[in-house]
Order: C-alpha cells, then sequence, then structure tokens
C-alpha cells in the first residue's frame, strides 16, 4: 500500500467509526435491553454485549464463498477490506459485529487506549505508535506482520478488559 492508499485508508476507517458506534448500541435494543443498561461507559458493560457478540459469531461461522468470489466484500468495513484475510473468513455480519467494539472502545474507554499505547511501545520491535484522533491507532512495527499483531492486540484487550 502507497502512502496514499494509506491515508485514504486512515481517512476511511476513522468516517466509519460513528456509524458502527450506531451499530454496536443498537444491539441491546435489538435484543430487548436499553442500551444504557449494557454499555453504561464502564468497561465491563461492554462483557454481556462481548460474550452474546462472540455467541454469534460462533454460531454464523465463516462465509460460504471464497474471498474472491464473496458478493458482500465491498460493503465490509474498511479494516477488512484492506486487511490480511484469508479462507476460510468470517461472513459479512461477524465482521461488522466487530467492528463495533474498534468504536466503542476508545470512544468511551480512552485511558484503556492510552495503556494499550503504553503496552505496544514496550514491545521489541515496535518502533512508532500514531493516534489520530480517539479510534485510531497505526503501529509501526516491522518485523511483525498483521497476523501477528491483530491476536496480540486481541490477547492484550482478553487480559485487560473485565469480564
Amino acid at each position: 500500500m502507497t502512502q496514499q492508499q494509506a491515508a485514504a485508508a486512515l481517512e476511511e476507517y476513522r468516517a466509519e467509526r460513528g456509524p458502527a458506534l450506531r451499530r454496536l448500541r443498537s444491539r441491546p435494543e435489538a435484543q430487548g435491553a436499553a442500551p444504557g443498561d449494557l454499555l453504561d461507559g464502564t468497561p465491563g458493560s461492554t462483557a454481556p454485549l462481548r460474550d452474546r457478540t462472540t455467541a454469534r459469531i460462533t454460531a454464523l461461522g465463516t462465509g460460504p464463498r471464497t474471498l474472491d468470489a464473496d458478493p458482500t466484500r465491498s460493503r465490509w468495513p474498511s479494516r477488512a477490506r484492506h486487511g490480511k484475510l484469508v479462507d476460510p473468513h468470517p461472513p459479512e455480519e461477524s465482521l461488522l459485529l466487530v467492528d463495533g467494539f474498534c468504536a466503542d472502545l476508545p470512544e468511551r474507554h480512552p485511558a484503556l487506549v492510552e495503556r494499550l499505547v503504553d503496552a505496544l511501545c514496550e514491545r521489541d520491535g515496535v518502533v512508532s505508535v500514531h493516534r489520530y484522533g480517539p479510534a485510531a491507532l497505526v503501529v509501526g512495527v516491522p518485523e511483525w506482520d498483521e497476523v501477528r499483531l491483530k491476536p496480540w492486540l486481541s490477547l492484550w484487550l482478553e487480559r485487560n478488559l473485565p469480564h
């Protein structure tokens, strides 16, 4: 990806945060609960929604088509379209469900993101971490590829978000 393409992808990602957050907040209402009951601004309040979302993603399984043949790909969140996915890949609904958490955490829990930045800066091989607004981090880690960085981030969040 060229610098110009990367800049365009970052702007696209940032523009998607509002809609992703609205989708996340509409999920409790669709399940019969008020959003304030589940998403009250504390990291622990995401646990019930995260558990239901994880169960839904597990139930959805993998997409029925290959990446190249998936007609929903143009509607995926930009981080999925520009990232590395391999077959079998998650279906569109799973990608959209996860995308809401990418918007909620930094908006409601900026201190958690600061702890994440600190943890990243302590990792061997990380040369830079730049924060673009509340919802976007660009991590410079030449020795890691996306397939290594994403699981590290997921595990860090799993350890640092209350259950």
